[in-house]
């Protein structure tokens, strides 16, 4: 790497990492039209890659892979090998998708990319989007946390007062079941229906919070 390539890589600053997805700010001088498409194409072609998107207004690219197929780190070799490239003035030759005819709906879709506004509500949208898939796995992990943390009383108690509220329904709708619900079972699908609902989700419930054997 030489020492413009290493000047454009520390001028790079990670804005969120999570898994699956990384957003960076980038310097001017990745920015340009070709540098945004070669980095676009140099690192969408790792495998397992998913998206590559460069924000040209705000400076910023975003992408989205899965970790199953490739690390955070195959990612960021396939980035700072693409900024190496772009680096030694050498992004125009490698197959850059701007040098290529392009068909009417390209221009367009290239038109309106180049848009100023466009490329603002995308880069927000982005973060945005980012933000609340942050907010929801926070709230999963400590959810997830909380019902492990919960004392083995507390599960105890729920159950039984679960099972409480279903007999007590079983016996306040015992007569309309035996003199009603029985006798013409098509004309009280309904009822039928929250039964079998509330009988599903009471199993279910016992089955989640059921202790594994030793």
């Amino acid at each position: 790497m030489n020492n413009r390539a290493r000047l454009l890589h520390d001028q790079v600053i990670m804005l969120h990492r999570e898994p699956g997805y990384l957003r960076f700010l980038l310097p001017k001088d990745l920015c340009g039209e070709a540098a945004a498409a070669y980095l676009v194409q140099a690192i969408g072609a790792r495998e397992g890659v998913r998206r590559v998107r460069v924000y040209r207004s705000t400076r910023k690219i975003a992408i989205s892979y899965m970790e199953t197929v490739c690390s955070y780190y195959d990612v960021a070799r396939s980035f700072g090998s693409a900024v190496a490239i772009i680096a030694e003035g050498a992004a125009v030759l490698v197959n850059n998708p701007a040098s290529t005819k392009s068909s009417p709906l390209q221009k367009l879709k290239a038109k309106a990319n180049k848009s100023p506004f466009l490329s603002r509500w995308r880069g927000r949208l982005e973060g945005a989007r980012s933000t609340l898939g942050l907010v929801a796995r926070t709230a999963r992990r400590k959810a997830k946390s909380h019902e492990e943390e919960a004392p083995k009383w507390e599960k105890m108690a729920i159950v039984f007062l679960n099972d409480v509220a279903v007999f007590y329904l079983i016996k306040v709708h015992w007569k309309l079941i035996t003199e009603k619900w029985l006798k013409a079972p098509i004309r009280h699908r309904y009822q039928w229906m929250t039964v079998f609902y509330l009988v599903f989700l009471t199993v279910r419930y016992k089955k989640q919070n059921k202790e594994p054997k030793a």
